[in-house]
């Protein structure tokens, strides 16, 4: 079987993505399917070759994850690379959406909070707002536990998900 590749995107590359990196990573191994799933994750405009932002390791730490990650940019090759592209805002999903080779390609890209069990359905269409994950960089140790427990709730529905649809279909 053919691994499914997931990638996280933010902006830099050394807040959101390698928290959910990390995060979700760690959910792969507790569930035995890191023979399944591989884990990356990058950015639109990084600080290339640089570890996460301090603040991003500090909570990493606090909830025992392994936040060190290199920053890196999305690149051309993700498209062919990576089954499921994992956004962080709206800014993120437009960059993405322009390296696109085809139509068919945006169907790999979703909003991370896509999967947050906090916002209703109804409401995703409505307004995009909601489907931020705030950039945690110019706030503080809290902005980046807030980041964190968005992360994790949506990380959480997430691997259900990939457990109860998209593993089985690869099967």
């Amino acid at each position: 079987m053919k691994k499914i590749k997931i990638m996280f995107v933010c902006t830099g590359n050394i807040c959101r993505s390698p928290l959910a990196h990390a995060y979700f990573e760690d959910l792969v191994k507790k569930k035995k399917l890191s023979d399944k799933i591989e884990v990356d994750s990058s950015g639109t405009h990084s600080h290339i070759g640089e570890l996460p932002d301090r603040r991003a390791r500090k909570i990493g730490e606090k909830y025992n994850l392994d936040v060190n990650h290199l920053a890196r940019d999305f690149s051309l090759d993700d498209w062919s690379t990576f089954d499921l592209i994992l956004v962080m805002d709206q800014f993120n999903f437009n960059y993405i959406i322009q390296k696109r080779f085809t139509s068919m390609d945006v169907s790999k890209i979703k909003f991370l909070r896509e999967f947050d069990p906090n916002i209703d359905i109804k409401d995703i269409k409505k307004e995009q707002k909601q489907l931020t994950v705030p950039d945690p960089y110019y706030g503080g140790i809290e902005e980046f536990e807030q980041a964190y427990k968005i992360i994790s709730r949506c990380c959480d529905q997430l691997i259900e998900y990939m457990e109860k649809f998209y593993l089985k279909q690869k099967v």
